[in-house]
């Protein structure tokens, strides 16, 4: 049976009574609120435009740390800008808080819309390339769902996943747990050789795993940058890509696009996020 909350509210006692025989009483002061700004000062839109009625009034409240869910709103047309945006909006919350190791959390956009039939360049692709780029900041963690949305609903209905994941992340990232496994299979370098592109990855647990026993949304390109789908093979902690339809390719590209089918995973059963990477190779 839920719990249901009530509150008997004086000016300085809220009685909060729970369904059955628990009940409480929270006393608290009334502190001074800062004024918000007019209205105009900052128009609604702006990267700061709800900062000062959302954020500012709770900043002296300690946090254990943030979690943050990427509205869909920003998919199209943002992912340009929005590693600079996103890495400033953590450090100033930081700032803010007074916390330059407060742990940072989100959610990659889940899957949702069209599963295209051929390589294309969508936005809600390059949306979660761009989420991606955070992890450059230290204390962060993320959550890929793209294996739990549904293509037709914009809203998925499965909570259950993408908060176990986050739970995992906050027990690296916040608690300090090393032993969890936290994220799904990361690019660690991208190496060409015969024809074929040698994908590395971090974060595979016990190993790389092909979802249904084959690796499936892989695509290579050469350096005209035109892609074509590609076969792909596990071989320890890297997957081999290629295809006869590029002979040189220089770059590689996994789950591209708006309802991506997704394959690899780590043995702790969670997902490698969706890429693009060229050929590189990251030293030690």
């Amino acid at each position: 049976m839920p719990l249901r909350l009530s509150l008997e509210s004086s000016p300085t006692t809220d009685t909060i009574k729970l369904a059955g025989e628990w009940k409480f009483k929270v006393d608290y002061k009334v502190t001074e609120v800062p004024a918000p700004l007019k209205p105009g000062e900052i128009p609604f839109g702006t990267p700061s435009g709800l900062f000062n009625g959302m954020i500012s009034p709770v900043v002296n409240y300690p946090v254990a740390g943030a979690i943050w869910y990427q509205g869909e709103a920003d998919a199209t047309g943002f992912a340009e800008e929005y590693p600079s945006l996103f890495k400033a909006l953590i450090n100033d919350w930081r700032t803010n808080w007074k916390n330059p190791e407060m742990p940072f959390l989100w959610c990659q956009l889940a899957n949702f819309g069209i599963r295209y039939d051929s390589p294309v360049d969508p936005s809600w692709a390059n949306m979660r390339h761009a989420q991606s780029s955070a992890l450059e900041l230290p204390f962060t963690a993320q959550a890929v769902i793209a294996d739990v949305g549904e293509a037709g609903n914009i809203h998925p209905k499965d909570k259950q996943t993408p908060a176990h994941r986050l739970v995992l992340g906050a027990l690296h990232v916040a608690y300090g747990m090393e032993d969890v496994v936290h994220s799904g299979p990361t690019v660690k370098s991208v190496t060409a050789k015969n024809g074929s592109l040698i994908v590395e990855f971090d974060n595979v647990a016990g190993g790389l795993v092909a979802k249904e026993g084959t690796l499936k949304g892989f695509a290579v390109a050469g350096e005209n940058g035109v892609y074509a789908w590609a076969e792909a093979r596990i071989d320890g902690n890297s997957v081999v890509v290629s295809t006869p339809k590029v002979a040189s390719p220089v770059s590689v590209r996994y789950a591209w696009d708006d309802d991506p089918e997704i394959t690899l995973y780590n043995t702790a059963g969670l997902p490698a996020s969706p890429f693009q990477a060229k050929e590189f190779l990251r030293l030690p």
